[in-house]
This record gives C-alpha cells, structure tokens and sequence, in this order.
C-alpha cells in the first residue's frame, strides 16, 4: 500500500534509551516498547484504493502532484500534506508522548488508543489545510474549465484542491507494523 507521508517519518522518530537495572525486570514490557517503535502513522492517500474514473490517475497521485507542484501540467505547488501536519505538530507531539507513557507503563489499549489520535488529529490537520490554504488561486481557464465541467451545478468551487471533494475525502491514516 503507497501512501502519500509517513506521520511518523515526517517528523516524530521515537528515540528511546532504556537502561535495565536488576533482575526483576518485566518481559512484557520489553515487548510493549519494541511493539511501540514498530509502529507507524501513515497519513495520506492511500493509492490501494484510490482509482478514479480515469485509469491512469488515482487520488494518490493527484495529492502528489497537487502537493509538489507539476511544471510540465503548469501546476503549482500547493502543498497541505506536510504543512496540515506540522500546523499540528504540538498536539499530534503530544499523543506520541501519551503512547510513550502507555508503552512506559504497560499499556497497550491505551497505546493503542493515543496512536489513533495521532492519526486522527493528523487526518483532520490535512483536510483542514486543503479546505482553507492559502495556497496560490486558480488560474481563470481552470475555473472556466470547473465551471463547464460543472454545468448543473449552482456554485463551482474556485477553491484550490476542492472541485469534487474526492482528495478531501481520500486522506486517510493508518497504524502499521514496521
């Protein structure tokens, strides 16, 4: 499964240093810690299940291409993956650190729980950013374009990134397994 951003690669590498002092320490807790820096939020859009009408181009390619920009199609960056994360870095920051403390304590539904939140907030930080930008307008042939394309439509969206409302509903999150 391609995705578009790994949460987790983004920004938020788990470094942790565990010293072990005594004979009592708990097996379990070992494999909660290696459990935790196992894992990973994805945040993006899944290509498995992004096909359009179109064969060639699915959500995930368009979230890239809208993202990075693409001279060849005279389309400028817009970038709202990284930039939705890391408008929210402080409170996605601090989910990581409650699973953190979950895994400290041996947790796992709690882990479990703050993971998700993670990937929660991150999805929401991202569709947040799409709807709102800023990001550089359309040009007047892409809305003449929308607006033709859209003909039975009362309002044509001039939003950038908005016109069907497919790569808003695309992004998505999900915890793996290293």
């Amino acid at each position: 499964m391609a995705w578009a951003a790994k949460l987790a690669g983004l920004f938020l590498k788990p470094v942790i240093k565990v010293e072990v002092k005594g004979n009592n320490f708990n097996r379990d807790f070992t494999k909660l810690l290696k459990t935790l820096t196992n894992k990973e939020v994805l945040v993006g859009v899944p290509a498995a299940k992004a096909n359009r009408k179109e064969p060639a181009v699915n959500n995930a390619m368009l979230a890239y291409i809208h993202d990075n920009g693409s001279p060849l199609a005279h389309i400028p960056p817009r970038p709202f993956l990284c930039a939705g994360i890391e408008q929210n870095k402080e409170q996605i920051t601090k989910y990581m650190e409650q699973a953190g403390k979950a895994a400290l304590e041996n947790d796992p539904a709690r882990m479990e729980r703050a993971l998700n939140a993670v990937g929660l907030t991150a999805q929401k930080a991202v569709r947040r950013k799409i709807q709102t930008g800023p990001f550089t307008p359309l040009k007047a042939s892409t809305i003449a374009a929308r607006k033709r394309k859209h003909k039975s439509r009362k309002n044509t969206s001039v939003t950038p990134l908005i016109d069907t409302g497919q790569l808003l509903q695309s992004i998505n999150y999900v915890i793996t397994t290293k």
